[in-house]
């Protein structure tokens, strides 16, 4: 079920269990449906997407995203998940930034950020918090830029010229010929590649990952 509710602290968007356990087309093209059916109500509020089950694969979270661009006109504040029926961590937010980040160009954010598209050779990607890339990373890309190695960095295809998570650093070598999504953790000092189906399943319940040969 998808609902749309009004708070004291703005609009949300709830996604309960059974519309996540759709494929994420299936996902996105019901959260615009939902949006539409308001019939331009909802004009450019701020609004925020409650999960109701964790963790969320980030291409759950990219189809989220397109769905409200293309749903609504609302400003995507934030996706939140509320694990057990308990009330999300309001601080939990989530910045999005739609399009390729080209040479030259810097895309940063103070929360987690998710990039809906590709990171170009010579462009520039940091956040405090996590760092998703759905399409090609292949410029730099920094998460846990206040110093925090718990963060991780996705990425669709990974290819960075560098990667950073907190004062951990992997650069100047060719990451992975893996054709699918990756992540990027700290593990023992250093950065550790995995595969995404493999990384944010235990990282979300904060279980520790065995390093194994996957660290670079």
């Amino acid at each position: 079920m998808i609902q749309i509710k009004g708070t004291s602290k703005g609009l949300r968007l709830v996604v309960d269990a059974r519309a996540l356990a759709q494929d994420p087309s299936a996902l996105e093209q019901a959260v615009v449906e939902r949006l539409q059916s308001t019939g331009g109500f909802l004009a450019d509020a701020g609004l925020v997407i409650e999960v109701l089950e964790g963790p969320l694969d980030p291409s759950i979270v990219a189809a989220l995203a397109r769905a409200v661009s293309r749903g609504s006109t609302c400003r995507l504040l934030g996706i939140v998940v509320a694990e057990d029926g308990s009330a999300p961590d309001p601080g939990a937010e989530t910045e999005f930034h739609l399009g390729n980040v080209r040479s030259g160009q810097t895309v940063s954010s103070a929360c987690s950020l998710v990039i809906l598209g590709n990171v170009n050779p010579g462009g520039r990607v940091a956040a405090v918090g996590d760092l998703y890339v759905t399409g090609s990373l292949t410029g730099l890309a920094m998460a846990g830029i206040d110093g925090d190695t718990s963060r991780m960095i996705y990425a669709g295809r990974m290819d960075p010229l560098q990667l950073r998570i907190g004062d951990a650093m992997a650069r100047g070598e060719r990451f992975s010929e893996s054709p699918g999504p990756e992540c990027a953790l700290v593990e023992e000092g250093r950065v550790a590649l995995y595969p995404a189906t493999e990384a944010i399943r235990p990282r979300s319940h904060h279980a520790p990952v065995d390093p194994g040969d996957h660290a670079l």
